[in-house]
């Protein structure tokens, strides 16, 4: 039984991954921001409403992309949230093969971060 709870939205993921804060990833997201010459509001509230689903704007995507090195292009061609780099933990870069897909997924049920939203995130076609 793992002993933190699963996150159920890839952002949300993230910032547990990182041990991120919500209140410190505002910070983060600010700090950053300024550094690329785009003033953001982000506070914790914020950072709350995106973990639960609300689409941050460009200007945001554009930071929290430049911050987790995702490049913007790619995160505008994807859409939020599926850009967010946060399936490489799971050894999905197994071949697409028999052997691959068990190792895949062997990774993801052991590693007791996996949850039905993210799971769906990740088996849907593009």
């Amino acid at each position: 039984m793992p002993t933190e709870p699963l996150a159920v939205h890839p952002l949300a993921f993230l910032l547990q991954t990182h041990g991120w804060g919500k209140a410190q990833f505002a910070r983060l997201m600010q700090e950053h921001g300024r550094k690329l010459g785009i003033s953001l509001a982000t506070n914790r509230t914020t950072v709350w409403k995106w973990a639960q689903g609300q689409e941050p704007d460009a200007d945001a995507q554009r930071v929290l992309a430049d911050l987790l090195g995702v490049p913007y292009e790619q995160a505008r061609a994807e859409g939020w949230p599926r850009w967010l780099p946060v399936w490489e933990v799971t050894g999905l870069t197994a071949p697409w093969t028999e052997a691959g897909t068990v190792e895949a997924l062997s990774d993801l049920v052991g590693s007791g971060r996996m949850d039905r939203r993210g799971f769906l995130t990740i088996t849907e076609p593009p």
